[in-house]
């Protein structure tokens, strides 16, 4: 329920950010259906934590009846800003009021993170001037007993558990997200790629369209939340197995996707995630190429990921190159004396992810990664020993943690834990009567 002049949205932006001063940059759209002219003002403060007005901005105009009007407005600058970070991530909240007559009409409230960030070919990933390695998951959300229709408290719930396990980044896979994961994101301080559902193969011009509608009304709804990091366009949609003609498809969509994601918000950076490219040179279309790497797993040995990323960095230096997918399926409580692929052990598990961690550790150029996948999810198709889910995740449907996930936050966070590995053991390989070491 609105009153009949009302703030439509804003887009929020920080044309000038550093350490030692930042402004905000607001363009407000006002809707007036009044049934007659009005003059009205726009005040936007930017308020911080001990709520303090820090600055300001203010206009007037006349708007017509069931016109639109757009106010843009900059404010003074915001000396020694709070910068935003996952260790550190400090929200302003940016109060846009609309004045009638000298009276408060309407107001909208939108949490703001000041904050820059680049991707480097060699050097990986800056935010805010210093390196970061991006630690990141794949985050599916449906539910055990509750398929998609998942309440905001269990999706934020998720959230935490990421957090806790030492995580800084999220890659929404592969599809936007409730609200309240984004909003969860800001406050807890994980980045986020969030992209579209456009998985493996393309169709005709109705779904060029649709898919064109998709990335728009992502970013409108969006584009303010500072965990924003970059807007994914596809998702392994170069596969080998397409046509000539698929391919040059798929080419041009990509091109016209990315095209629209800098018109819309040239304030981000887009990505696209792929496992083989049948077409190399589209890596160059976005701003950064995601690689979804499961040697050791669906194919050759764990070794061959360093070795065909080393490859790929020297054949082509320029790509700003992210893992977006890795990782490994095991049933929870499962445990072998020898682990080897596809047993679907904790332990096989347990080894795919210390070797791919180590990897991306030891090159600076390659900005980070995100397992695939932080819970096990429900699937149609499933090489596993559960019925349709794929057991990758490192907790399982049920969010109990396997032993892979105490590795992970033994190595991302700085608080001293402790974790005995394989307590989780239910299921037992060896002989009746054996000893267990």
């Amino acid at each position: 329920i609105t009153p009949n002049v009302y703030v439509d949205h804003v887009i929020l932006t920080s044309p000038v950010v550093s350490v030692d001063l930042a402004k905000l940059q607001a363009k407000t759209e006002i809707i007036n259906k009044a049934g007659k002219a009005l003059e009205i003002r726009l005040v936007t403060n930017v308020v911080n934590q001990d709520q303090e007005i820090v600055a300001t901005a203010e206009s007037s105009k006349i708007l017509q009846d069931n016109h639109r009007g757009f106010f843009l407005q900059k404010t003074q600058g915001i000396p020694f800003p709070h910068l935003w970070s996952p260790g550190s991530p400090y929200l302003y909240r940016i109060f846009s009021t609309l004045f009638v007559d000298g009276k408060a009409v309407d107001e909208i409230e939108t949490p703001f993170g000041f904050r820059w960030y680049r991707f480097d070919a060699n050097k990986g990933f800056y935010l805010n001037g210093k390196h970061l390695k991006l630690r990141g998951v794949n985050k599916h959300q449906d539910y055990f007993a509750k398929g998609f229709a998942v309440p905001d408290s269990l999706q934020v719930r998720d959230i935490k558990i990421i957090k806790n396990m030492g995580a800084n980044f999220i890659r929404l896979a592969h599809y936007p997200q409730a609200p309240a994961v984004l909003n969860a994101c800001d406050r807890l301080g994980l980045f986020v790629w969030e992209e579209i559902p456009v998985v493996n193969t393309i169709g005709g011009a109705a779904f060029v369209k649709n898919t064109e509608q998709m990335l728009r009304e992502m970013i409108h709804r969006d584009r303010n939340h500072p965990s924003i990091l970059l807007w994914g366009l596809t998702n392994e949609s170069l596969m080998a197995s397409l046509t000539d003609v698929q391919a040059k498809k798929t080419v041009e969509l990509i091109k016209d996707l990315n095209k629209i994601a800098h018109q819309e918000d040239p304030t981000r950076l887009t990505t696209q995630a792929h496992n083989h490219l049948k077409i190399i040179s589209a890596a160059d279309i976005t701003d950064v190429i995601g690689r979804n790497r499961y040697y050791g797993w669906y194919k050759g040995t764990m070794s061959d990921f360093e070795k065909v990323m080393d490859k790929e960095h020297r054949q082509h230096p320029e790509w700003k190159i992210i893992i977006s997918e890795y990782g490994a399926g095991a049933k929870r409580g499962y445990h072998v004396e020898h682990p080897k692929k596809f047993d679907f052990s904790e332990d096989y598990q347990l080894l795919f992810h210390e070797h791919y961690l180590k990897v991306i550790n030891e090159r600076p150029w390659l900005a980070g990664g995100a397992i695939w996948s932080m819970f096990d999810f429900g699937s149609i198709i499933k090489l596993g020993n559960i019925a349709r889910v794929n057991e990758k995740g490192i907790c399982n449907i049920q969010r109990k943690p396997k032993d892979v996930y105490y590795f992970y936050q033994s190595q991302w966070t700085q608080k001293p834990m402790v974790y005995i590995v394989s307590h989780t053991r239910r299921f037992y390989t060896g002989k009746i009567g054996e000893s267990k070491k």
